[in-house]
Parts: C-alpha cells; structure tokens; sequence
C-alpha cells in the first residue's frame, strides 16, 4: 500500500500573532495591456442546422455571419465535451494569407445546433482599413484615465522609446523582426543594461516550420538571437491585429508578434511593423499574487471587519479551512492546513498510472533512457504524471536537477514541520529546515487538485496538464512543474500558464511577514489560487491561446476565479467568511481588501466598484468577481444544500441524472457546492476571448440552462443581481471604466 503521509501540525500556527514584523514586498515586473476591444456573446441558441458534425455545423454557420473579406481556420484544439456533449469549436480569423491574432469565434454546438457563440472577427473592409501605423498603442494606454501612474508600461518607459525612435531609419526594418525585439526588450527586460552594448549584435535567423493553424495560414517564422541577460530566443512572426480608429471604426494594423521568455516573465508583444516603436499589447502568460502595499493604515470598514473577525477567531485558533477529500484504502496524505487531516484518494479516472508514474518514453526527467517503449518508469520521489515538486533555492529555471524528497519503495513521505508552536524550539525553525514537508504537500495538493478538475471536466482534450494523456488526444508533455522555496524574491507566489503542450510553471516563496518566516507553500488558499489559473486560462478561448485572461476584466476574473475556487475548495458546512493568504501574510484579514463573505457589512463589493481608480488593477477586479461568485454559490448551496466533499464519494449520492433531447444523459452534481464548481467549469468552456463581467454572468447561466434545462435560472440571476450584475448592469465606455450596477432580474424571475 502506498502512502503519502505528513507529520506535521499546523493547527495553532494559522493565526498567530507575533508582532510587529517589517515587510519586504517582492514586486515581479510585468507588463500587461491591449486595445480596448470587446467580442460579441450571443447566448440565444440559433436553429437546428441538417448536420449532427459539429465541424459541418460549424461550417454552416460561419457561412451565414458572411464577413466580407477573408477566411478562417478551425483550431486544432477544438474538442467535445463527454458530459455535456457539447462541442468546443474555435476558429482562428485568417486575412491576405496572415492570421487576425485577435480575431476569433468560439462556437458551442450540440446536436447540430450553436448554443451559443463569441465573435470578435474583424468585419470591415481590409481594403479601407489597413494602417500604416496604429492609432492605438502603448503612448495611447498610458494616457487613458484608468491607467495607474505606476504601470510599468508607462513613466520613463515611453521616455526611453521615444530616444529609442530617433535612432533608427524605420523603414528599414519592416521585413525584419529585427528593431521590434531590439525596442521590446528595452522596455521589459528588467535590466536593459545587462543586454547587448550595440544594436549590430543582434542576428535574425528566417526559419521554415510547420502550419499552426491549418492549410492556408503564413508561416514565416523567425528567431532573433544575441540578447544577453538570461534571454532565450525570441520567435517572432508577421500577423495583423486590431486596433480602435479615432471615428470609432476599428482598423487592421500588421504587427510583429514576439514570445518572449524572461527570467520572470513569457510574453507575447504584438509590435508595429511599420514603426516598431508602436508596441499595440503585450500578455504576460505569468501571474502572481503579491501580498498588497502594507502602511499600517486600515480604513473605517475594514477596521469594522477586523474587530468582527478577531470575535470569530482566538489568537490560538485558524481560520477552518475545511477538507474536500475522500477517504481511500489507497493512498492516505494529509493536508496541514488550519489542523484538518485529510485522505485523498488517486482517482483512476483521472490518474489512471496513480501520481508516481508515468510511461518511458514521456518521462520528464529522463533517468532510464534506456527503457523499451511502453515500459513504466515509478518514481519514489515528487515526480508523476501530473506534477513534478522540487526545492528551488536557487531561483532559476532550472528545475530537472534539484533536490526532491524520497519515499522509497512504499512512497512513505513522512517528513517533519517542526515550525509548530507546540514544539519545543520552533522559533528558530526556518523553512529550509522543513523543506521535504512543503515539497510534499506541493505535490499532493497540485495531484489531488488534477484529480478533482478531471471529475469537473478539465481533461485531456480541454487541455489539462498531463505528460500523458492516454491516447485520448490534445498535447502531452506539459505536467505542471511546481517550484518549493523558490529564492526569486518574498511575498509572493506565480503561475505561467503556456499553450496546452509546454509545461505549466508555479513558483511559491517565502513570507517574511511574520517570525520564523512561512513557507506560502503550505498556505492552501494561495497555492490552489495559482494552481486554478492554468484551468482559467486553458479553458477561456482554447488550449492554444493563453492570452484570453490577462487585462481589464477578463484579467481580473482569472484573478477572482482563482480566489473563488481556493474559497470552495477550502470551505465546510459551516458557513463562515474566508479570507485569501492569511496565514503566509500574518493577518486576519487576508492580502485582498475584504473577506469573502455574504454579509455586506463584511464585504460590500458591488460591480460599480470598479469604477474606482484603485480598483483598476486585476486583483482588485477580482476580488469583485469572487465576491459575487461566493453570493451566488452560497444562494445553490441554500437551494440545494452543501456537500462535504467535493469528490463523489459514489455517483448514485453525487450525481443526479438528466436526459437530453438526444436521449443521453447528463450527470448533474446533486449540491450547491458542487453544482457552482461544475458551473464555473462549463462557462469557462463556452464564454469568448477577454470576456467581460456580463458575458462570463452570462455563460454560466446558459451553462445552467444546458445542464439543468435552466432549473437554476431565477436563482442564478437574483444572486448576480444582489452585487450588481442584474440584467440592467451596464459597462458603458471600456476606457474609463464607468461599470453601472443594476439590480434588476428577468421578467419570469419577478
């Protein structure tokens, strides 16, 4: 029998107050911002079409929205979905031969018909809206009312550009990708001084390469290397982008896109090709959550939530997380968060190898190459087929090579805290010292977090993270890669969540907020936030497009997605308020402005807080988001009652069956709780590219009406409504951020 065992208590250390602790706030550089373009949703089912093929289906309809100029391609990540049995399409708008990189349509199809679908095609005439050179970029960005002073994308950052601009004869360069790389790169490499002295050093490289998207699309690839200061190859190629006109039209502007890879950062820049001094938006595939600006100033509100919950809690007693596990003869870990001992099972639905093993020839470290193909490599160490957990006290990418425990050949990992105050000495116990614990609990939590999305639809074909995937389609070889202890900096924690294929990347630090200093590792909310962002952005907009979630609201829901579902994982019949990184952070009330909490004394959030100037950054968003997906869960939950776990302990408790009009059936989770997961699940399927409030509120109630036959829909709506997102919600400029609440609900729900 295998184990995965953990010694260690941290029951009484959740809450502790030690005193005044000075702070140092890690800061991770990163730029994020693109034109101010919405997509359309359309959420009204259109007729039954002659074709069950949803691809055939897909084709008919995209005839009838006859734009009039260019083609299309359907994306190779385009999937059904075995429960819903809907199907995923996404299309990829293709104009002169180059692809429209923003230009996308989502189309949810079952049985021959579009349930529903986003569209953000370009639709004017190419002929009379080529640019030159863009209306919109960077310059343009910072100059909008709703940019913070301090966004790194601005300040000296556009002085430079400027000096950058008069250097160069422009002209020069719009058949090489050359300038483009160099002028990015000054703007965000975080030490410009460390690259190249001379412009000259720079070399491009035209490679051939393989069709991304399908017959018909360009594929003039190019590399741009010669960049020092820990800077890997830049892949650029010759794509269009959209961009707003000054008469309101919007205009097709070609543009180098850049991938980056930075020491901190993987971005995707889409540069003027006419004047590579235009950056037009710039993705940053990495997210992180920092603890917020600490000045010992609390406002009236929030000193009002913090006497309120030092009621609630002793000094000596944490905040109760909960346990969403089941118990198996299996496999038996447990979770030290907030005292609660969990058993997990490895579901073999989703983890079919278990969580050690995984076949030769995907193996991810390469420690037996002289294996037979189809042979099974079995770890004792933190390596499998959905993780691989390792210290990083080094801070660099590098991660094949460092230290991992070991559990040998019963995968035994029992391994000491010591940090907890009833032990004599834990004090002085750093978290160097128990570095095979954090490392554990990493990789149990990144498996049993795999094991639970799989149950809730996050597959193979969706784009989950697997080194394997069984046969079963979409890419492999992208099992998340999970750093313990990483040394790049405090207060903090990150997640890269690349194109389904490359592996995804969680680092989590140190917090030198309290004495002896915590590991963010074993602070459960802050590790299942990041860990929920590579579901967010896998499953908005495609596999292959990891840039739907990264500015403006759609930034900020990923945010609030994160924190929501860190929420649900942690939460227990009992209903109480949750705040988010307490414990790493050393206070009460969490590193986000409130709690979650369905009492507005608690938390007020309404959707028109984000007209506020200092709710413009994306993890104030979000907090707005999770605030409303809390309300509206805990309004299934008083509907449909709580379940104590998340996994199904068996289907016919779990589960309750509906028949679609095509006579299959349709598992449907029996609870609240889970009934708001399996929602969030589904939505994130169906919702456009950079969704906004409105149309993510929207794809989850049609998520209801596809699962349930709309059994939830007055619920659903009268839940949105209390925060603001009513039907008469309006967002009525997306450059300054005018988000009208509204309160109202459909007829039939009055």
């Amino acid at each position: 029998m295998s184990v995965l065992s953990r010694a260690c208590t941290i029951a009484s250390i959740a809450f502790l107050s030690l005193g005044n602790v000075v702070a140092h706030r890690t800061v991770r550089r990163s730029l994020n911002f693109r034109p101010p373009l919405i997509a359309d949703f359309v959420t009204d089912p259109g007729p039954i079409l002659s074709s069950r093929d949803p691809f055939r289906t897909a084709h008919a309809f995209l005839r009838q929205l006859a734009y009039p100029d260019g083609s299309y391609v359907i994306r190779k990540d385009s999937y059904t979905d075995e429960n819903s049995g809907i199907s995923h399409i996404y299309v990829r708008q293709v104009v002169n031969g180059l692809e429209v990189a923003d230009g996308n349509i989502n189309l949810n199809i079952r049985n021959g018909q579009v349930l529903s679908y986003g569209d953000s095609f370009f639709e004017g005439s190419v002929k009379h809206s080529l640019l030159s050179t863009p209306n919109w970029h960077q310059a343009v960005y910072c100059s909008e009312p709703s940019t913070s002073p301090r966004d790194p994308a601005c300040g000296g950052v556009l002085k430079h550009l400027q000096a950058i601009s008069y250097q160069f004869d422009l002209s020069m360069f719009q058949e090489s990708p050359l300038l483009a790389a160099y002028v990015f790169m000054q703007v965000a490499h975080p030490d410009p001084t460390s690259l190249v002295s001379s412009f000259a050093s720079l070399k491009t490289k035209f490679q051939a390469c393989t069709d991304p998207l399908g017959e018909g699309t360009s594929c003039d690839d190019w590399l741009v290397t010669g960049f020092s200061g820990g800077t890997k190859n830049i892949h650029a190629r010759k794509v269009y982008v959209q961009t707003p006109g000054v008469d309101g039209s919007t205009n097709l502007n070609l543009a180098w896109r850049l991938e980056v890879a930075l020491p901190d950062n993987h971005y995707k820049a889409y540069i003027s090709v006419n004047d590579p001094t235009k950056i037009i938006s710039v993705v940053d595939w990495v997210v992180d959550a920092p603890a917020p600006d600490s000045d010992g100033w609390l406002s009236t509100l929030q000193r009002h939530v913090f006497v309120q919950l030092q009621e609630a809690f002793s000094s000596q007693d944490p905040v109760d997380v909960g346990c969403s596990t089941n118990v198996s003869p299996d496999a038996h870990t447990s979770i030290p968060t907030a005292g609660t001992y969990c058993v997990v099972p490895k579901d073999r639905r989703a983890s079919p190898l278990g969580w050690h093993s995984v076949p030769a020839e995907n193996d991810p470290i390469g420690v037996n190459p002289g294996l037979k193909k189809g042979a099974i490599v079995n770890y004792t160490t933190t390596v499998g087929n959905n993780a691989i957990a390792q210290e990083n006290w080094a801070g660099g990418d590098d991660w094949i090579n460092n230290g991992r425990p070991d559990g040998g050949s019963d995968l035994v990992f029992d391994f000491p805290y010591g940090a907890d105050p009833s032990e004599p000495g834990w004090e002085k116990v750093e978290p160097r010292q128990y570095r095979n614990a954090t490392i554990t609990q990493l990789f149990y939590v990144a498996n049993m977090y795999h094991d639970l999305l799989y149950l809730y639809g996050f597959d193979e074909v969706s784009g989950n993270f697997q080194q394997y995937n069984f046969g079963k389609g979409a890419a492999e070889g992208d099992a998340i890669i999970v750093d313990a202890q990483d040394s790049r900096g405090f207060n903090n924690a990150y997640f890269m969540t690349p194109p389904d294929g490359q592996h995804g990347r969680c680092r989590m630090y140190i917090w030198n907020e309290a004495k002896p200093f915590r590991d963010g590792g074993l602070d459960a909310g802050i590790l299942i936030h990041e860990l929920s962002h590579g579901l967010s952005t896998r499953l908005t907009g495609g596999s292959q497009d990891s840039n739907c979630l990264r500015t403006g609201e759609a930034g900020g829901m990923g945010e609030g997605w994160s924190d929501f579902i860190a929420t649900t994982v942690r939460s227990t019949s009992t209903y109480k308020d949750y705040p988010i990184g307490a414990w790493a952070a050393n206070t009460r009330l969490g590193i986000r402005h409130f709690p979650y909490s369905t009492n507005t004394t608690i938390n007020p959030s309404l959707y028109s807080l984000l007209q506020r100037i200092d709710y413009q950054e994306v993890h104030a968003i979000g907090e707005v988001w999770a605030e409303i997906l809390y309300v509206v869960s805990n309004k299934l939950i008083d509907k449909h009652g709580f379940a104590d776990s998340l996994f199904p302990s068996s289907e016919s408790e779990f589960y309750r069956f509906i028949e679609r009009k095509d006579g299959a059936l349709t598992k449907v989770p029996k609870h609240g709780n889970t009934l708001m997961l399996q929602l969030i699940v589904n939505g994130m399927k169906a919702q456009p590219c950079n969704p906004t409030f409105m149309q993510a509120r929207d794809a989850i109630i049609a998520a209801d009406q596809t699962l349930t036959n709309g059994e939830n829909k007055c619920t659903l709506w009268s839940a949105f409504a209390s925060r603001g997102l009513g039907t008469d919600a309006k967002k009525v400029s997306f450059s300054i951020f005018p988000s009208i609440d509204g309160f109202e609900v459909p007829p039939d729900c009055k």
